[in-house]
């Protein structure tokens, strides 16, 4: 996210006479010069920050010709601010540090306090969170000091941000609520609404869709009155997002164009880019896979040309994975080996380890369980260290599934547990809704009813509660197929007939089709022959619709049992006829199946020098934020960082070259 350090109106001359110190020791031209150097700076820095940044340095070499201590101060500051905004974060938090050494000496509290915010913000998306939080909490022991409020909203603020970047949405909704009050009396209309938008992010994570819209609404409308037309797609776009994570790809894709277009007028060229990625996220959801790729394409060259290696990264890993859907490994793994060498240079280790992840997530297409699982041990330990709670839930969720998939339900059940607390601990309840159906699931296995009734009935609540009609209709599917198991056919068939409309009202054609067949099924055995014929030529008509051969592989044996009971000897013949030539295509598919393992095993033999690297890449990585976790406890963090950025550079440029040299 760019930094912003001033949310008024850009264009409006108060503005920039509020937020531009006097400098009352330089002439007349000199403040000139210095007003059109900030005005600039302000115009540019969320469109084009190197623009700003050139004028940062203006400042900076006017502070150093007129010997203005200041001056200089103030040049460093908004050239760090401008810095984090190109990702450029060493110079940046350099800069930042001159800006306190010398706001220090300056004896300049509030401007030393802000300075430190400022490079808080450097260290957040370095993931160095304490360090982050260390800086705010200084700035607000001196904000308190002045009775500044406006400043201590500020700092909350940012706490609520350093919060919720770690997963801990609980703590951080408290943190941006109370900015909130405080920036509704002292603080702008640009302030309020980028708090708004910040507690909507926190309601998006924690599945709250009708508070984060309702958040997300009342922003867009400051934004529209004040005719901020940046942020209005900016909010168009974070609609988008709340509609993509409460499974409505739909409306979401078309917010997502709301704000593309928005942008492509008068957004930033990284703006545009994220938009492109998230249409192409909405369409792979839709299942468009080859409109997913068209847009993946179009963000991936226009982070490769802003020079940004960390998102460059994260579109060829989404590229691999869309690969990896449809089977094409040796694509896919071309794009995980982009994406890897380009993380490991950037230094990165947040979107370093999904590199890794989604390594472990080809061994286990492959079934090369135990290979999976040192990938994702070794991805959840740097995630511990780092401190991400929604991405250690995540990854203990997935080491569940794996000894799930293994047969190793003792384990599963150990992970998902911990997985279970911690998401319950965030106060995340869309992950707790999903860590208890797959508890359920599990037990479901090893035919303990009980216990998945128990599981499913919990998730269902949460579902409920959040208005999720997606998870709601899951879990009455799965209520209903316990209740087949024990016998209870009234059960089945209440919990079946809620789930088939609420699939209908979502539109989720599959589950509509699943639903039909199971009632249909119910009816068939009570003889109420009418009501099943329906329901089985729906579900029939609707695997058709989706060439889902398993569909319709059910629709037609329940057709041919249906016909048979009535005595209909020639439509019976036909169906089972078709049951059979579906039954065989399927055996095909399923053979193809294993040939798609023994190609996917075979691919990994011949990439196995590439995993090895992998894998010793990700040991690296360990090891450096191992050192940095003591570095951080020693207090000796600036000889530290020397010695591992030497380091990374030397195993980084060492394996590159093997890399290459094994590619060519």
């Amino acid at each position: 996210m760019l930094v912003s350090l001033f949310l008024l109106n850009i264009n409006s001359i108060a503005a920039i006479e509020n937020k531009l110190p006097a400098f009352t020791e330089l002439s007349k031209s000199e403040q000139d010069s210095m007003r059109h150097y900030f005005e600039i700076y302000l115009q540019y820095l969320d469109r084009q920050p190197a623009l700003s940044e050139s004028m940062a340095q203006k400042m900076i070499a006017l502070g150093d010709e007129t010997s203005d201590e200041t001056l200089l101060a103030f040049g460093y500051l908004n050239s760090g601010v401008a810095l984090t905004n190109m990702h450029n974060y060493s110079e940046a938090s350099m800069n930042l540090s001159l800006a306190i050494e010398k706001y220090k000496k300056l004896n300049l509290e509030r401007e030393l306090a802000h300075a430190h915010n400022m490079k808080s913000l450097v260290f957040k998306s370095q993931s160095k969170f304490d360090d982050a939080t260390s800086l705010v909490q200084e700035a607000l022991r001196i904000y308190q000091s002045l009775s500044d409020k406006q400043g201590i909203s500020d700092c909350l603020h940012y706490l609520g941000g350093i919060a919720w970047q770690q997963g801990k949405n609980t703590e951080a909704l408290k943190y941006y609520q109370q900015a909130l009050e405080l920036r509704k009396q002292y603080s702008n209309w640009g302030d309020m609404a980028a708090t708004l938008k910040n507690l909507a992010l926190v309601y998006i994570d924690l599945a709250e869709y009708t508070q984060s819209k309702d958040h997300l609404n009342r922003a867009l409308d400051i934004y529209k009155i004040n005719y901020d037309t940046l942020n209005i797609a900016n909010t168009l776009n974070l609609i988008g997002s709340a509609y993509w994570r409460n499974n409505q790809y739909d409306k979401a894709l078309d917010y997502y164009k709301q704000a593309y277009a928005l942008r492509m007028l008068y957004g930033n060229p990284e703006e545009l880019a994220k938009s492109t990625e998230n249409i192409a996220n909405a369409y792979k959801n839709l299942g468009k896979t080859d409109s997913a790729h068209v847009y993946y394409v179009l963000s991936l060259d226009a982070y490769k040309a802003l020079g940004y290696p960390e998102q460059t990264a994260s579109i060829y890993n989404k590229l691999g994975s869309l690969y990896l859907g449809i089977n094409d490994f040796s694509t896919a793994f071309n794009f995980y080996n982009d994406a890897l060498s380009l993380k490991s240079s950037a230094g990165n280790s947040t979107v370093f380890i999904e590199t890794y992840k989604n390594i472990g997530n080809i061994y286990s297409s492959a079934g090369m369980y135990q290979k999976a699982l040192d990938v994702y041990l070794n991805a959840l330990e740097m995630e511990k260290n780092i401190g991400n709670d929604i991405k250690v839930a995540y990854t203990l969720d997935l080491i569940g599934s794996l000894y799930k998939n293994s047969k190793d339900y003792t384990k599963a059940l150990e992970y998902y547990n911990q997985s279970l607390q911690l998401s319950k601990t965030a106060g995340n309840k869309k992950q707790t809704s999903i860590n208890l159906n797959n508890i359920g699931s599990l037990y479901l296995e090893q035919k303990n009813y009980e216990k998945a009734l128990s599981y499913y009935n919990q998730s269902l609540k949460i579902g409920e509660e959040l208005n999720d009609k997606w998870r709601i209709a899951n879990q009455l599917n799965n209520i209903g197929n316990i209740h087949i198991e024990r016998k209870e056919m009234a059960s089945a068939k209440e919990h079946f007939s809620k789930a088939l409309a609420l699939n209908k009202e979502i539109k989720n054609r599959f589950g509509e089709a699943l639903c039909a067949r199971k009632l249909g099924e119910i009816y068939l055995l009570q003889n109420n022959l009418s009501q099943a014929l329906g329901l089985f030529e729906s579900s029939l008509k609707i695997g058709v619709e989706l060439n889902h051969k398993i569909l319709q592989q059910y629709a037609y044996e329940n057709l041919y049992k249906y016909y048979e009971k009535t005595g209909d000897s020639k439509n019976a013949l036909k169906n089972y006829v078709k049951f059979s030539q579906i039954n065989i295509q399927l055996l095909e598919e399923n053979n193809n199946k294993h040939f798609y393992e023994l190609q996917l095993r075979n691919e990994i033999e011949k990439r196995e020098q590439s995993l090895a690297w992998y894998e010793k890449e990700l040991q690296t990585a360990k090891e450096q934020i191992a050192m940095l976790q003591q570095a951080s406890e020693a207090k000796s963090k600036r000889l530290v960082w020397v010695y591992i950025l030497l380091g990374a550079m030397a195993i980084t440029l060492f394996g590159f070259k093997l890399f290459n040299r094994k590619k060519k």
